[in-house]
């Protein structure tokens, strides 16, 4: 999994670590996180990107979620996370996240996420990540 790390992140390290995973599982070279899930045990990082990537095999999947600016965000304002579960249950989230809102009854709200499903065309992962990251966000 990938995250692009925003140029002026409000993180020191480019992300949050929320239940901080091994380094061993976790890398970032030149603004682009990348994540791996750990067998042993789960982690969660969040971030303030509005953009999350998964990377398999044959297929990629880049979800959008824009952030809103001058808004406050759960999980130490975090609008993007990634949960990693540990064995036995080999699964792994993408999770987006709104914006902080006082809401009275009546009141709607309502988030946009876009999908977007691409085939795999390069061998390493991060070739993969830094060609579909830098195509414009939909």
């Amino acid at each position: 999994m990938f995250i692009p790390v925003p140029k002026n992140s409000r993180y020191a390290e480019g992300y949050n670590g929320q239940w901080q995973p091994d380094s061993a599982f976790l890398g970032i070279s030149d603004r682009l996180l990348s994540m791996r899930r750990d067998p042993a045990k789960s982690h969660k990082i969040g971030s303030d990107s509005g953009t999350l990537l998964w990377v398999g095999e044959r297929f990629c999947l880049r979800i959008d979620a824009p952030r809103i600016l001058n808004s406050h965000y759960p999980d130490n304002e975090s609008s993007v996370e990634i949960y990693t579960n540990g064995d036995p249950l080999q699964y792994v989230e993408l999770e987006t996240l709104g914006p902080l809102k006082r809401m009275k009854i009546g009141d709607r709200i309502s988030a946009r996420n876009t999908y977007t499903l691409y085939r795999r065309t390069q061998l390493a992962p991060q070739d993969e990540a830094r060609a579909i990251l830098g195509q414009p966000g939909i």
